[in-house]
């Protein structure tokens, strides 16, 4: 869970797990289960040893390709209207073209306005089409980030900054688990969960969006 594969739903007295990063999952198996081999290569192997050489199975857990040290360190980011921030202490303008993001890997040493509101985007297609959102954002400064491939990165950078966070998520039993469990229990009142409406949802309760 840690690593943004898998979520907790509950269902009353009982709880369920629901893959949110089928990708993600097939990488970590690969990195801690099969030595870097695909799966359905290493499910061959175990299912059928004496129809399996040696030498394939060599080339199979060789591959290079195959192997993994770690999914990308990192997560995506975007915006409509120009952003100034610090990278490395150095000033740079975020302004990435229509249909491009931003990969930011060294989170560590990157940071923004305390005005500009954080977005999570939980949908891959509405990432992609963010100035569709619009909208919903008005008289905001707002960067707009997404949790994959790696959400514990984007919890830690969160951590670091000062700055609001809005979970445009899923309004569903286990979009709320994702924000609750992965985002308020770190980030606190800071962090509102965004509903259709034009709300914010918080665990205190329903409040108009703060532009």
């Amino acid at each position: 869970m840690d690593e943004g594969i898998i979520t907790i739903v509950p269902r009353g007295s009982k709880r369920s797990f629901r893959m949110i990063d089928p990708e993600g999952c097939r990488i970590y198996i690969s990195q801690n289960y099969t030595s870097g081999m695909e799966l359905e290569d290493w499910i061959e192997m175990k299912n059928c040893p004496d129809e399996v050489s040696r030498s394939e199975q060599v080339a199979k857990a060789g591959d290079s390709k195959l192997r993994y040290t770690r999914t990308f360190k990192g997560f995506l980011l975007n915006c409509y209207t120009p952003i100034e921030a610090t990278f490395h202490g150095e000033p740079c303008v975020l302004s990435p073209l229509q249909g491009t993001s931003i990969f930011m890997q060294d989170y560590e040493y990157f940071r923004i306005p305390e005005d500009v509101v954080v977005v999570g985007i939980e949908n891959g297609e509405n990432f992609q089409h963010i100035r569709a959102q619009k909208y919903l954002f008005e008289g905001m400064k707002v960067l707009f980030v997404s949790r994959y491939p790696q959400s514990k990165d984007l919890c830690n950078w969160l951590k670091i900054i000062p700055n609001r966070y809005i979970h445009f998520g899923d309004i569903d039993l286990a979009g709320i688990s994702i924000f609750l469990n992965e985002f308020y229990v770190k980030l606190g009142n800071r962090a509102v969960i965004f509903h259709s409406c034009g709300c914010e949802e918080t665990p205190q309760g329903r409040k108009p969006a703060a532009l």
